[in-house]
């Protein structure tokens, strides 16, 4: 049991921080009181979250950013440093910054409130993030800060009771296009025809023929071969179910060749949701969308990720609750591999604007095919390595590391070729504990 001394003990923002980070991350009891006297007089580890003086605890000295309700833009340095890694809201306590607020920040997603620049999807840009601009996008720095806490105060206080997590695997597929020919609505088959034509592609022109005549197995039905590779480890699919922009490329719910896949796939897996391009800011889509996803299943939608990890935070994640949705996997950037909030564990969503804790859980997304293959313009081997990296530091911190393929991707069509090679070394080195 560790006793935390605060003058804000209501304050949501130190709440959420302290079950995030000593229940969520180490597995620690703790007791939070303001009243100074009891905690001087208790016996065990101690932290001073205030700056009354105290002796023989270790201190910690509150940024403001703890006790506000309001969404303001501090000023704060970040700097690299010899014990910490990286430190931001310095302060002179016993460990050199506020680990509370620092970590409240990036949990939060803080800087994604402030006034920034949206791109061609009206999503905010990885190189806006501090994460990427100090360097430590590729490090779960909450988790690291976390554990580093726990042997300062085992340092002063002997060894801390605690049941810490366990690292865990989750290979997660969007089903964004589920076959390439098959189920396809007339008008998109004859525009397919159409361009083989245009171009004299003899070999699509065949493929084209052989799948819709059933000689031939649809490029984009990888899912027997995603269940050989997948079998050691926990797997989840995203369904596109709606959507009619041009970016939602989808084999209509209705056809019998989905209907038929989902009705096996959700036999094995669990299915969550791929909310379409243009819902991360209606209900009414989302909401839909999720029906006739759980109608064809015949269970419960409870989790998603958006379509092209377009959301606006705190709207989306608000409008998920609203529907139903209590798991989203949508906190990844598209364009490099990492830990967008700078950890590697699943927490909860706190709603800056409501200044609230919410029900909503955030499993952070490590990596995902396009990202290495296009984004970041990785050749295989450099892709296998830099995930291979990141593994490590998910295991490091005994997080949650999830992995994000599209079924398509692993058709070896489209310049895919050989990354199927890429998808197996990947799931080799994350099933390995």
């Amino acid at each position: 049991m560790i006793h935390i001394y605060s003058q804000h003990i209501s304050a949501p923002r130190l709440l959420y921080i302290l079950q995030e980070l000593f229940a969520r991350r180490l597995g620690i009891d703790y007791q939070l009181t303001d009243n100074f006297e009891n905690f001087k007089s208790v016996a065990g580890p101690k932290i001073n979250y205030s700056y009354v003086e105290c002796d023989g605890v270790l201190q910690v000295l509150p940024h403001d950013i703890i006790s506000e309700e309001r969404i303001t833009n501090h000023h704060f340095s970040v700097k690299h440093h010899h014990e910490w890694d990286t430190i931001m809201f310095e302060q002179p306590g016993t460990i050199p910054f506020d680990i509370f607020a620092a970590s409240f920040y990036l949990l939060s997603r803080y800087e994604e409130y402030l006034p920034h620049k949206v791109d061609d999807h009206g999503r905010f840009t990885s190189n806006q993030s501090i994460a990427v601009e100090y360097g430590f996008i590729e490090t779960p720095l909450v988790d690291k800060w976390a554990l580093q806490l726990k042997g300062v105060l085992e340092k002063l206080f002997g060894k801390i009771p605690c049941v810490t997590p366990t690292y865990r695997f989750i290979s997660t597929f969007d089903i964004d296009t589920a076959y390439l020919y098959r189920g396809l609505p007339k008008d998109r088959q004859v525009k397919k025809l159409i361009k083989s034509l245009t171009f004299l592609n003899v070999q699509t022109l065949a493929q084209q023929y052989n799948v819709n005549k059933g000689k031939m197995q649809d490029p984009y039905d990888t899912f027997a071969y995603i269940e050989q590779v997948t079998h050691n480890c926990e797997v989840l699919f995203f369904v596109l179910s709606g959507g009619k922009n041009e970016y939602d490329e989808l084999i209509p719910m209705e056809t019998t060749e989905m209907q038929h896949l989902l009705t096996s796939l959700s036999k094995k897996y669990a299915i969550g949701l791929h909310p379409s391009y243009e819902s991360f800011d209606k209900k009414e889509i989302t909401l839909a969308e999720k029906n006739a996803l759980a109608k064809t299943i015949q269970k419960d939608v409870i989790f998603s990720r958006q379509h092209f990890l377009r959301f606006q935070l705190p709207l989306t994640m608000n409008l998920l609750l609203q529907s139903g949705i209590n798991e989203d996997y949508s906190m990844a950037y598209s364009d490099i591999a990492g830990f967008r909030a700078s950890t590697a564990h699943p927490f909860q969503f706190f709603d800056l604007e409501s200044n609230k804790t919410t029900a909503l859980t955030i499993y952070p997304t490590l990596l995902m095919d396009v990202t290495l293959r296009y984004n970041m313009n990785l050749t295989t081997h450099a892709a296998i390595s830099k995930a291979e990296q990141l593994i490590q530091e998910v295991k490091q911190v005994n997080g949650v590391c999830i992995s994000l393929w599209h079924n398509s991707n692993l058709s070896e069509t489209n310049n895919w070729l050989h990354w199927k090679e890429v998808f197996e070394k990947i799931h080799t080195l994350a099933s390995n504990r």
